[in-house]
């Protein structure tokens, strides 16, 4: 057999194997997106689905360390002064070494195209330069209303839970 033959069929066996492991391939990946000009529609209720949906990605936001995840949840151009407070979490994040930091939503509903949520709150935080962890409890209440991209959260009370201090 000369080299070029020798060639060809290899790069058929590759080929061939390639072919075959397509669907392993794509079974990997996960599902693809569909190519649908129209996405599924947002959530036109808020409610506890919806307010858990949110503050999962604050959690998952803060114990992971993605500063986008957490301010995603919110909408800083209808939060009455919305940037002092994006200001603070960003600022609160970045003294933190670890933040764990749990949700219980206890009610949501909407009404007039504003939703609100009150939920328990636990968080533990080890602040970067060593002292003691901060350990915090409380009932916070979230407002949120609806934009193109689903809901987000235009208020939070009391925002000081968010801080190193006690």
């Amino acid at each position: 057999m000369n080299r070029s033959a020798t060639m060809r069929g290899i790069l058929l066996l590759v080929i061939s194997g390639l072919i075959g492991a397509y669907p392993i391939i794509q079974w990997a990946q996960g599902p693809q997106q569909s190519s649908s000009p129209n996405p599924a529609p947002a959530q036109s209720t808020f409610d506890l689905q919806a307010a858990r949906k949110l503050l999962d990605r604050i959690s998952d936001g803060f114990q992971g360390r993605g500063r986008k995840k957490v301010l995603d949840a919110f909408d800083f151009s209808r939060m009455p002064q919305g940037q002092l407070f994006r200001q603070q979490l960003v600022s609160f994040a970045s003294h933190a070494e670890a933040i764990r930091i749990h949700f219980n939503v206890v009610s949501a509903r909407s009404e007039n195209g504003v939703g609100t949520a009150d939920a328990d709150v636990e968080m533990e935080v080890t602040p970067r330069d060593n002292s003691i962890p901060v350990h915090k409890q409380d009932r916070l209440h979230f407002s949120a209303m609806q934009d193109s991209s689903g809901w987000k959260f235009t208020d939070v009370q009391p925002r000081s839970f968010f801080s190193l201090q006690p």
